[in-house]
């Protein structure tokens, strides 16, 4: 299954991954030695689980980052809105 496209995009804009377009084309095949898989093919499955981990991390901690940016943007736009609020009815009680 192929990434949607802005997930794509987003990935791209973070600097992070690679192409996405395919999934499980460019891994090699396993090769078999008596029964099974050989050192050198499941040593490079581990470095690419390895490295989608790293990028994996990387985005969930940009994520948290800007969730966390927007929550404060929030609390400060709602503070600023109170603040307003009260502003306009002290200039509505002095007039």
């Amino acid at each position: 299954m192929a990434a949607p496209a802005d997930v794509i995009a987003e990935m791209k804009t973070l600097g992070i991954g690679r192409d996405v377009d395919d999934d499980h084309d460019d891994i090699p095949e396993e090769s078999v030695t008596n029964g099974f898989p050989s050192r050198n093919a499941s040593s490079d499955e581990v470095v690419k689980h390895r490295q989608t981990i790293v990028e994996i991390s990387k985005m969930a901690d940009k994520m948290s980052a800007l969730v966390q940016e927007i929550r404060n943007t929030s609390r400060e736009t709602d503070d600023r809105l109170r603040q307003m609020e009260t502003d306009l009815q002290i200039l509505g009680l002095e007039e």
